[in-house]
């Protein structure tokens, strides 16, 4: 493995970090969308627009970690000094791309389940006053929501590291294409 196949793999863990903190920020801004429309135009307006912004920047940083990690790795120059050395690791990007997907996936799962059990905990023992369900049942969808994407991450960790690694492959086929056109 030589040293733009490291940076790669480690440009693809720090987005699927990004996606642990993405999905429960993205849940809880979907849960909580309607509760904030009682609240004045213009603070419904500040707090939707910043949110929009975060998660747009959120969706432009995964874009780029799983599908321009080439770019990254031009732009910030992360092979300087290292271009001829070869990195032996036992295993194919596939394989290591799959297993820091499931124990990501893992990861949210055994998060998630702990403040599943409190908010449901929390619902039945609000369970005389009807409009106090409303925010225990928010806690429980984000939750639940949360359970879900590990519970998906973890199951179908291959497939997604296969995805991965295929749109990788194009990239770099892409940009082999385009610099012997280049050089021509």
């Amino acid at each position: 493995m030589n040293s733009r196949t490291l940076w790669t793999i480690i440009i693809k863990v720090l987005g699927i970090v990004l996606i642990v903190q993405f999905i429960p920020y993205l849940v809880q801004f979907i849960a909580v969308l309607p509760l904030s429309i009682a609240r004045p135009f213009s603070e419904f307006i500040l707090m939707a627009g910043i949110s929009t912004l975060t998660i747009v920047v959120y969706l432009f940083l995964l874009w780029l970690s799983f599908f321009k990690t080439s770019w990254i790795i031009d732009r910030l120059r992360l092979e300087k000094g290292m271009e001829n050395q070869k990195i032996e690791f036992p295993t194919d990007r596939k394989v290591i791309l799959s297993i820091v997907i499931m124990v990501t996936g893992g990861f949210i799962l055994v998060r998630s389940i702990p403040g599943l059990l409190g908010s449901l905990y929390q619902f039945s023992q609000n369970s005389n006053v009807l409009f106090q369900h409303r925010v225990s049942a928010n806690g429980i969808i984000i939750k639940v929501s949360e359970a879900l994407i590990g519970l998906l991450l973890f199951v179908y960790g291959t497939p997604i590291g296969n995805y991965i690694d295929k749109k990788t492959k194009n990239e770099i086929t892409e940009e082999g294409n385009n610099v012997d056109t280049n050089h021509e």
